[in-house]
């Protein structure tokens, strides 16, 4: 959306409210109170909005949502990027959000809910902390090929 558009949407949305959501000035824009008090309720609406949009996808049988996979380095027999790419192209409704961390944060970061799944090679904090759910690069296809040896795919 362009900065004019998105400026008239704003003072549309304003005079519907009848009270001005920012206070305006020459160095860029503040919330007012009234703004404050509207930012958290239209945030939600734009959630529940997103997850009816989801319920009626998945009744169409599309995958939409987004996904957050923790990586770290892997080796070359597993090629992390082209099956992210190939599963964006699949799936162009889910949002991939790879995070790069070293290994031995991985499971922290699935056990706080901060990425959905990591992709980490196998150590003994991997092998008993958390569940496992798929292997190596199979994990973001979905697919039911055998793991990528040496490598697991924790998931919450």
């Amino acid at each position: 959306m362009v900065q004019s558009s998105l400026s008239a949407s704003l003072l549309a949305l304003e005079r519907e409210l009848g009270t001005d959501l920012f206070i305006r000035g020459r160095r860029g824009a503040e919330l007012t109170d009234a703004g404050r008090a509207f930012l958290e309720p239209a945030r939600a609406a734009l959630a529940e909005a997103d997850r009816a949009r989801d319920a009626v996808a998945g009744v169409k049988g599309l995958l939409r949502g987004s996904v957050r996979v923790a990586v770290a380095a892997v080796p070359r027999n597993i090629d992390v990027v082209e099956t992210i790419r190939r599963f964006r192209d699949e799936h162009p409704g889910v949002d991939v959000h790879v995070v790069p961390v070293g290994a031995r944060d991985m499971n922290d970061l699935v056990a706080e809910g901060r990425v959905d799944f990591a992709i980490t090679p196998r150590t003994h904090r991997t092998n008993s902390a958390l569940p496992l759910r798929a292997a190596g690069q199979h994990a973001a296809r979905g697919s039911s090929a055998p793991p990528a040896t040496g490598w697991r795919a924790l998931g919450t």
